[in-house]
């Protein structure tokens, strides 16, 4: 955590043993990267639940939204903007640590009406983002794709979160 977080984020956390995010945000700024968190599937029932993450190109992208209060203009989506282009951009098999995005997602598990715990899918990259959209969408490139499906068991856990 010291080497990722921000000063302000040492000292006003200095102390706490379990960090926690807001959950409606779905993204946590740190020095050298963000963490986009994303739920699969769910009740669809309710009307805060418009929005839903698929994994198009069978799992090589993933759409996302942007929390309630963001836009365009906001702080969070321009940083996501300049780490993703900067992904997208790099030459590099491996994109420089301060321009990493990573992506955790949850699918809901039916079963016990409750989501599942977060499993880490890797690093993003920018594809695309629809101008002037409420909650700003996004596409993003998985940029560790052919590593989470080049073994049987990394591929059985990647595809248990995003096949529908």
């Amino acid at each position: 955590f010291r080497e990722a977080a921000y000063a302000d984020d040492l000292q006003r956390l200095e102390g706490v043993s379990r960090l926690s995010f807001n959950k409606y945000c779905g993204a946590q700024l740190w020095q050298n990267a963000a963490f986009l968190w994303i739920n699969i599937g769910g009740p669809t029932s309710s009307a805060s639940n418009s929005v839903i993450n698929e994994f198009p190109q069978g799992g090589r992208l993933v759409t996302w939204f942007g929390g309630s209060r963001m836009d365009e203009g906001s702080s969070v989506i321009q940083s996501l903007l300049r780490m993703g282009r900067e992904a997208a951009a790099s030459t590099e098999s491996i994109p420089l640590p301060s321009s990493g995005i990573i992506l955790w997602c949850r699918r809901y598990q039916q079963e016990s009406k409750k989501f599942g715990s977060y499993i880490c899918l890797g690093r993003l990259a920018y594809d695309s983002h629809v101008p002037g959209s409420y909650p700003v969408a996004f596409t993003w490139r998985l940029i560790d794709y052919d590593d989470l499906i080049s073994s049987p068991e990394r591929r059985e856990v990647f595809l248990e979160v995003v096949q529908s």
